[in-house]
Parts: structure tokens; C-alpha cells; sequence
């Protein structure tokens, strides 16, 4: 062979080899473009899930929101109760004060019907005794006279 026939084989060869490298460069070219796609389709799924947990962060919010205004709610109504049994405990106290009064007033009252009744008892004694005298001398002024 003579030497530009072997020029052209070798030539030949670095082109059919050059050929493949491009070949297999456009494989690989071809292989990072699906990955790649496939990276962006997973970007776009966690894009999804965070904008998810976003909403659901969001809810938690209104949520947590919500139970905070029914708690403090429920605190003015503690507080309100809290001042009715107040109240109605100084209501309580005030009644039982005014029953002790109307206890005392009634033993007074008590003590002064049996001081009356001894009064009356005493002076249906001295009645009793008085009249008791005068029927007996009575008796014996009329017995005397008519003896």
C-alpha cells in the first residue's frame, strides 16, 4: 500500500473513531437530558409538597388561632363566673349575718316574754294572795255579824 492509501486508512479509522466518541458523547448528552428532566420533574413534585405544606402550615395557623381566641373566651367566662360566686358567697355571708340577727332578736324577744310571764306570774300571786286575805277576813267579818 502505498503511504497516502495508509494516510486515508488512518484517517479513515480517526474519523470512523471520532465518529463513535461523538456517538457515544451524544448518548451520554442524551442521558443527562433525561436525568436532568427527571431532576425537574422531582423539583417540580417538592415544589408541590411545599406549597402543600405551606397550605397546611396555613390552616395549623388559623387553627391554632382560633382555639386561641375560644381559650381566652373561656377565660372571661371563668372570670365572670369566678365574680357571680363572689358576689353571690357576699350575698350568702350577708343572709347569714341578717338569720344571726334574727336568731339574737329572737332570743331577746324570748327573754322578755318569760321576764312578762314572771311579771304576770308574780302578780297573780300577789292578786291570788291579796284576794285570798280579803275573802278570808270577808268571811269572817260576815260569820262575826251574823254570830
Amino acid at each position: 500500500m502505498s503511504l497516502v492509501g495508509r494516510v486515508v486508512s488512518l484517517v479513515g479509522r480517526v474519523v470512523s473513531l471520532v465518529g463513535k466518541a461523538v456517538s457515544i458523547v451524544g448518548k451520554v448528552v442524551s442521558l443527562v437530558g433525561k436525568v436532568v428532566s427527571l431532576l425537574g420533574k422531582v423539583v417540580s413534585l417538592v415544589g408541590k409538597v411545599v406549597s402543600l405544606v405551606g397550605k397546611v402550615v396555613s390552616l395549623v395557623g388559623r387553627v391554632v388561632s382560633l382555639v386561641g381566641k375560644v381559650v381566652s373566651l373561656v377565660g372571661k367566662v371563668v372570670s365572670l363566673v369566678g365574680k357571680v360566686v363572689s358576689l353571690v358567697g357576699k350575698v350568702v355571708s350577708l343572709v347569714g349575718r341578717v338569720v344571726s340577727l334574727v336568731g339574737r332578736l329572737v332570743s331577746l324577744v324570748g327573754k322578755v316574754v318569760s321576764l312578762v310571764g314572771r311579771v304576770v306570774s308574780l302578780v297573780g300571786k300577789v292578786v291570788s294572795l291579796v284576794l285570798g286575805k280579803w275573802y278570808v277576813t270577808s268571811t269572817l267579818i260576815l260569820i262575826h255579824e251574823y254570830s
